[in-house]
Formats: C-alpha cells, sequence, structure tokens
C-alpha cells in the first residue's frame, strides 16, 4: 500500500512486545519513516514471560525468511 499510495512514512500501533520485531519485519520492505506506537494496554508478568519467547522465536522465523 505504501508503494501504491506513495506513502513516505508509515505509524504502527501494535503492543508493546511486539513493537521490535514489527520494525525489523517492516524495515525490510519499507525505506520511509516508521513511527512505531505502543498501545497502553496493562499486560502481566505472566504475559510478559510469554511474549518474550514467543517474539524471541518470531524474531528467528523472520530472520530467515528472505523476502517481505
Amino acid at each position: 500500500m505504501a508503494k501504491q499510495y506513495g506513502w513516505r512514512a508509515v505509524i504502527v500501533v501494535t503492543f508493546r512486545p511486539h513493537i521490535s520485531r514489527a520494525r525489523f519485519i517492516l524495515e525490510r520492505c519499507f525505506d520511509g519513516d516508521l513511527v512505531m506506537v505502543a498501545n497502553p494496554e496493562h499486560i502481566s508478568i505472566p504475559r510478559w514471560a510469554f511474549e518474550n519467547v514467543y517474539q524471541t522465536t518470531g524474531y528467528l522465523w523472520a530472520a530467515l525468511q528472505s523476502d517481505c
């Protein structure tokens, strides 16, 4: 969509544990400015632990992908 509409900047709203991985993935395919915003949702300690494992696994998976 960014290419189609000529966007030079994108705002991404996601939850805090996903921001880093989302940026990593989007920077592969979008060379404009990315603004990453975390929603204000409270996440419990057990959920943080789960997300740490989940997002780390997701990072590894994304690193193995060669395309957008």
